[in-house]
């Protein structure tokens, strides 16, 4: 039997970390809470993204999600606490797209995603927030 550290959200690649017992997952799930251990994300963004290539953009900008329509928003207001750290890598002229490091520093239900498109540069082909 496996249990799941952590999750992605759907349409999302990458690596999910599967524990062997649930006091490991635990262990490592609280090792992400307290900023031990961080997930780390690469994307293809829309544009040439704010900054120059190696500075650090942060973004705070609250989150709501509605689990009943599936999407989220940003809400000054009401929505929750997020964090998210974007470094340019490079940039494409040609293609007129950017790829970006996305650091979490928080986990709201597709941060990365409304935190890149509240700068101005969603994820290229996202279907929810393009």
């Amino acid at each position: 039997r496996l249990w799941v550290v952590h999750r992605l959200d759907v349409g999302v690649g990458g690596v999910v970390v599967f524990a062997k017992s649930a006091a490991f997952a635990r262990e490592v799930q609280g090792m992400m809470e307290r900023g031990e251990i961080r997930k780390v994300y690469v994307a293809e963004v829309e544009g040439e993204f704010v900054g120059g290539e190696g500075e650090v953009v942060e973004c705070r900008e609250k989150l709501a999600f509605n689990a009943k329509t599936h999407r989220g928003s940003v809400d000054p207001e009401n929505g929750k606490p997020a964090h998210t750290n974007f470094t340019r890598l490079r940039h494409s002229p040609a293609k007129n797209t950017s790829i970006v490091r996305c650091a979490l520093f928080s986990g709201r239900p597709h941060q990365i995603r409304l935190h890149l498109h509240s700068l101005g540069h969603p994820i290229v082909n996202d279907p929810l927030y393009h």
